[in-house]
């Protein structure tokens, strides 16, 4: 939660974007997230784990 305080802050103060701009920045990145672990699901479940 920390990092993302700090980025926001720097998006809104350093970049001086608005809070609605920061938040459509926030979401992308979140989407990303959610697709790439949806897509990992798959090779996680095919490839076995090492210990």
């Amino acid at each position: 939660m920390g990092t993302s305080f700090t980025v926001a802050t720097y998006l809104q103060v350093v970049r001086g974007y608005d809070a609605i701009q920061t938040g459509v920045i926030f979401t992308a990145a979140t989407l990303g997230i959610l697709a790439s672990s949806l897509a990992a699901e798959r090779p996680a479940k095919r490839l076995p784990q090492r210990t």
